[in-house]
């Protein structure tokens, strides 16, 4: 079989098609069906005439953390690190205590709030609706 990157995307479809075929199958041979992508994967880039640079190339299972610019990718769901979340917890605990205490809160932590709420709101509002909620509350 042979593949050519001005063909489009049929060499992405093809990896694509031997994956599923071959990952879709539960067994105990995980490992080799691993190698074997590798390898066809490796080779199918070489004839093309491309080089891999292993110290920049991973490889994930589907339990691994996938992070990608501050966004992690788990089990097909999107969402954010949980000390990022952690951090926006504590800092709507700080400001609820202020306000509690009959105090302002501070305009530059307002704005950091609301922020951090809105890049919730855009990674996945479903998942947070709660804290975004407890935003929305602390900031009326």
């Amino acid at each position: 079989m042979s593949f050519s990157f001005g063909e489009g995307n049929i060499i992405l479809n093809a990896i694509n098609k031997y994956i599923n075929l071959n990952t879709d199958k539960e067994n105990n041979q995980d490992d080799l069906n691993v190698g074997k992508i590798i390898g066809i994967i490796s080779k199918i880039i070489k004839e093309e005439g491309f080089n891999i640079n292993n110290q920049k190339t991973k490889f994930l299972r589907k339990n691994n953390r996938q992070s990608i610019t501050g966004i992690v990718i788990n089990n097909d769901e999107v969402a954010v690190p949980k000390q990022w979340v952690k951090n926006l917890r504590a800092a709507i605990h700080n400001a609820s205590k202020l306000k509690e205490c009959g105090l302002n809160i501070p305009y530059d932590v307002q704005n950091e709030i609301k922020g951090m709420s809105s890049w919730l709101a855009c990674v996945n509002r479903e998942k947070y609706s709660t804290i975004i909620a407890q935003c929305e509350n602390l900031l009326k």
